[in-house]
């Protein structure tokens, strides 16, 4: 474990500013519209689990809709059992673990600038320790905003393997839709596409979810298409959100770092939650997420951050996934 010393980490005067990109727009989107009825929801986006595996949605298929043609006499005679197959689909939570440590000189010297105490200046920082700890904070909810979106699944076999939690794109991979060029006739067509699917157009629910660099070409889209006019742009829960009209209704668009360029996600919101796994003892404010000191073996604070999460999207056909063809220039 690293520990903050003042010969590597030094205290700085002026406004706290981050140089990274430490948006986590999806996840935080979760936590303020996120699924907020069903079994373990616990708040807004959050439901709480008792296993490490969880259930997503069973699924079933009821055959097409056609006209019978049966006899009176056939009647007479009952016909083969029709069965409807449920198929379970389950994702799992995973460890979020990180440590800090800061040396007792380090969280003495808030009163220094660059390594020198100059008179009347003062670290932004106050308290060392707590900043470690928001830093560290920080970091796991961007890897946990990463693995909402990008997870690859992974069983824990055995204690030396890690459970992985799978993100969205991969569960929605088996139904995904491709294109060469991105047009407003495209969005409509695959989600009509989806509607074969069990895909409900729910106002009010959806939103696109893209890369920053596809929002531009959207707003490109939707700006020169004759009949549906510019994005119109409003704010909820502190975002800034833009708003297309296709075909089938009204869609809500935001932006996310970590959505690779050419993959489009169509979201209902309502069926998204961050699943935790709470630690007997460590039940928190914060959900499953906490902060405790580790014992001391030197001059230093030490402690670790620990949590225990993973993504439940729903039943897949709630959701639409694009994705460009390979070899396409759209």
């Amino acid at each position: 474990m690293a520990v903050a010393m003042t010969d590597t980490v030094i205290n700085y005067s002026g406004l706290l500013h981050t140089k990274t990109n430490n948006s986590t727009r999806l996840l935080n989107a979760v936590y303020a519209r996120g699924r907020t009825q069903g079994e373990g929801i616990i708040g807004t986006g959050v439901k709480r689990v008792n296993s490490i595996e969880f259930a997503l949605s069973s699924d079933y298929s009821i055959p097409a809709g056609t006209q019978p043609a049966i006899s009176e006499n056939a009647s007479l005679t009952a016909p083969a059992e029709t069965v409807i197959t449920r198929d379970q689909k389950k994702n799992c939570i995973q460890i979020f673990h990180k440590s800090v440590g800061v040396s007792y000189l380090k969280q003495s010297a808030y009163g220094t600038l660059g390594g020198i105490n100059i008179a009347g200046q003062q670290s932004n920082v106050q308290n060392e320790v707590d900043f470690q700890v928001a830093g560290v904070m920080e970091a796991i909810k961007k890897e946990l905003d990463y693995t909402l979106i990008n997870g690859a699944y992974q069983e824990g076999t055995n204690n030396t393997t890690a459970w992985k939690s799978r993100g969205i794109i991969a569960g929605l991979n088996d139904s995904k839709s491709e294109y060469t060029a991105l047009s407003a006739d495209f969005f409509s067509q695959a989600i009509n596409a989806a509607f074969g699917r069990g895909f409900v157009f729910e106002d009010g629910a959806l939103e696109m979810w893209v890369n920053p660099a596809d929002l531009q070409k959207i707003n490109s889209i939707y700006s020169d298409q004759t009949g549906f006019g510019l994005p119109a742009s409003r704010t909820e829960g502190g975002f800034a959100i833009k708003t297309i009209m296709t075909d089938f209704g009204m869609l809500d668009i935001d932006y996310d770092q970590y959505i690779p360029q050419g993959t489009m996600l169509i979201l209902n919101m309502r069926e998204l939650a961050i699943a935790e796994l709470f630690v007997p003892g460590k039940d928190g404010t914060e959900g499953s997420f906490f902060y405790e000191e580790l014992a001391r073996t030197g001059a230093a604070f030490k402690g670790q951050v620990y949590g225990q999460a993973g993504i439940d999207y729903g039943a897949a056909q709630k959701h639409i996934l694009l994705t460009k063809s390979s070899g396409s220039g759209g």
